[in-house]
């Protein structure tokens, strides 16, 4: 019975059928004996990718422990991320913006009642051509409540617009009314959006 040869380079190095060096075991091993993977990776015996000093490493080659979490050179965990903190100085620009938002709803919502004669005019007499159709609509406005007001609160729409107005809707429609002393004034909501509708008295 013939006795097995291994195989070698040239260099006299254990290789195995592909060429690679490995050790006596048949492990696949770099130039230095050091076990490697398939891609040529440093590898421990378990087969994590290890650097030269042995230590585990993801695949990027930064350091990690058992579990693959990252860890520095001394082979500590990282420390925590410092808690999330608010300085007072935020807290007022985002009152701020809420304050600005707030102001601008007011005047977007005055404007139902400051509605020019011309442009009244105008919408009405495609109404009286339409032949006067019922709840026909000749203003919209949308109004989004914040999800908290400037002063802390949530509000839906219709408490919403009289904390920023001052006034409910029935009072901005009223305003309007004046104007129009023999056409019914209404509205009606839809989502976030408030529509001015008229109808013959």
């Amino acid at each position: 019975m013939e006795e097995s040869v291994p195989v070698v380079d040239v260099s006299g190095t254990p290789v195995d059928v592909s060429g690679t060096p490995v050790d006596v075991s048949g492990t696949p091993v770099d130039v230095s004996g050091t076990p490697v993977d398939v891609s040529g990776t440093p590898v421990d015996v378990s087969g994590t990718p290890v650097d030269v000093s042995g230590t585990p490493v993801d695949v990027s080659g930064t350091p990690v422990d058992v579990s693959g979490t990252l860890i520095d050179l001394s082979g500590s965990p990282p420390p925590p991320p410092p808690p999330p903190t608010l300085t007072l100085a935020e807290i007022m620009a985002a009152q701020e913006v809420l304050l600005q938002k707030e102001a601008a709803d007011k005047a977007t919502l005055e404007s139902i009642g400051t509605l020019s004669v011309d442009e009244l005019k105008t919408k009405l007499i495609r109404w009286a051509v339409m032949g006067y159709p019922n709840n026909y609509a000749i203003h919209d406005i949308v109004i989004q409540p914040p999800p908290v007001c400037s002063d802390g609160l949530g509000r839906p729409l219709n408490e919403y617009i009289e904390f920023c107005s001052g006034k409910t809707i029935h009072q901005h429609v009223a305003a309007l009314q004046q104007t129009l002393p023999d056409i019914v004034v209404s509205f009606s909501y839809t989502g976030t959006s408030i529509q001015i509708v008229v109808l013959k008295a």
